[in-house]
């Protein structure tokens, strides 16, 4: 069948391809006659069309017309901006600034047909149209690729932090697994739906007169993006009308309160689904310490874990049920808003017998299912999870701590000039982990200080509690600091 792929500028792009070929497939063929990165293609009705769906399940007619939309340019930049890269609309890549920080004009100006780039704190990445990868930059902070090249390809998604690179792969999307073996639909359940799952947790805010949500969705929903929106908002609509449960998942959720849920049950009222939640309940010290690493792994400034516990912990508001813990206020959230249909486990216990968070939310909470065949499901997902990002210690943050410290005071000596403008190397960097690994440490069990909030939680929601405690909370033991743990702080500020 032939179909004409068309911009607002009036150049067309004639494709030949078969009823059964994907979507996708005639973006990609008209983006290399065009010679543009395509976003979207728009149905003749002005609709935006599901790019893995074949051209049959679409209803497309030989010789339909079809619009596009242009991708926009993609642009990063390394730590402190001193080297940026940009993919232009036809899919070049042109880097300027520091070349000792990445900017490699010859290396990317050997680079065609890009989508996207992102970039670590010295090293950049493009992805290809192709779904191949290309890096550069310096070695130690992710630009070498050659031993994983074989696994680079049909890549969907990159990210990056510090010092290395992630690749999501189109072969190991789950969405497709789920939706093709399981039936189950879904939407806001990978990389690029969590970017919009928050766009649509500020949009709901904006609605709702937060002031914050209202400035990041002028920006990012009014503005530019308000074409996303709508694709996603379709998106989902047609998910709820092809499949017979579909699945959100997104941690942006747990920011919303109980106005916020209803104004976004509110935005689906056209297919009317019967909608039920479920929540998992992580350990307080856990969950609180693993926000505050959050928090401070780009930083070379992080807060205290004292200042964190009390930023957390001291300035929450008692709600109708007089909580105050976050967990427990995100679970009266979910029972008032859906009675008789929250699902609720705890994290930990989930570990503890070989049921991955995943299997708990699509064979427990979605397809309900029991005995042999919830065996069958749960190992079924458990063999298709991924390896969670391991977080630096805890111990990381103190030693930007102290290395700040020891700048300070190196600032008041006759050192102040060699101190001034030196740049402490931020939470996650290698150095600092290194380092972290090597001081000790005084853990301590917290879990007494949170036991009251833990019971009523696990009373309240009626989940079986876990059987073991909580990990120790280490932190650095500053006064058993030896000479050489303070010269491995010092080595962390070179020329100081």
């Amino acid at each position: 069948m032939l179909l004409h792929v068309s911009l607002l500028s009036g150049s067309t792009a004639r494709v030949e391809t078969a009823p059964s070929a994907v979507l996708a497939d005639v973006r990609d063929r008209a983006e290399e006659v065009l010679d543009v990165g395509i976003q979207c293609l728009i149905s003749p009705e002005g609709h935006p069309l599901d790019e893995s769906r074949a051209l049959s399940e679409l209803g497309l007619a030989d010789g339909a017309s079809l619009g596009a939309v242009v991708r926009q340019a993609s642009l990063a930049s390394s730590q402190y901006a001193f080297a940026f890269a940009l993919v232009r609309g036809n899919g070049d890549v042109v880097t300027w600034g520091d070349p000792s920080k990445g900017a490699d004009a010859a290396a990317a100006a050997e680079i065609r047909g890009a989508v996207s780039v992102t970039a670590t704190s010295r090293a950049f990445a493009a992805l290809l149209r192709d779904g191949r990868v290309v890096t550069w930059g310096l070695r130690e902070f992710g630009s070498d690729s050659s031993e994983v090249q074989e696994e680079l390809r049909d890549v969907r998604g990159l990210c990056a932090s510090y010092g290395a690179f992630a690749a999501l792969r189109r072969d190991g999307q789950e969405q497709l697994w789920l939706e093709k073996h399981l039936n189950v639909g879904v939407a806001l359940m990978n990389t690029t739906h969590v970017k919009y799952a928050n766009l649509l947790t500020h949009f709901v805010s904006c609605k709702l007169g937060r002031s914050g949500g209202c400035w990041f969705a002028s920006r990012k929903i009014f503005g530019k993006n308000n074409g996303t929106t709508v694709r996603l908002l379709h998106l989902i609509e047609g998910k709820l009308q092809r499949f017979p449960a579909v699945v959100f998942s997104s941690e942006a959720f747990a920011g919303f309160d109980a106005r916020m849920w209803q104004y976004f049950v509110e935005m689906f009222h056209k297919s009317k689904p019967c909608f039920s939640a479920a929540v998992f309940h992580r350990a307080s010290v856990d969950w609180l310490a693993s926000s505050w690493m959050q928090s401070s792994r780009t930083t070379n400034a992080p807060k205290s874990w004292m200042q964190h516990l009390s930023q957390r912990m001291g300035n929450r508001e008692p709600d109708q049920e007089g909580d105050v813990d976050f967990q427990l206020q995100l679970l009266n959230i979910l029972r008032s808003m859906f009675p008789q249909a929250v699902h609720a486990a705890s994290y930990d216990y989930l570990k503890e017998v070989n049921c991955s968070t995943a299997s708990f939310l699509i064979c427990n909470a979605t397809l309900r299912k029991t005995g042999r065949s919830w065996e069958t499901c749960r190992g079924e997902v458990n063999r298709r999870g991924v390896e969670i990002h391991k977080s630096p210690p805890l111990a990381a943050v103190d030693v930007v701590r102290l290395s700040r410290l020891v700048k300070n005071a190196m600032m008041n000596s006759t050192a102040a000039g060699h101190c001034k403008n030196l740049q402490i190397p931020i939470v996650e960097s290698p150095e600092v982990i290194k380092a972290a690994n090597s001081m000790p440490l005084r853990c301590d069990n917290l879990d007494g200080l949170f036991k009251a909030e833990t019971d009523r939680w696990f009373a309240r929601s009626g989940a079986q509690p876990p059987r073991s405690r909580s990990k120790p909370f280490c932190h650095v033991a500053t006064d058993l600091l030896e000479p050489e743990h303070w010269r491995t702080i010092r080595s962390l500020l070179p020329g100081c």
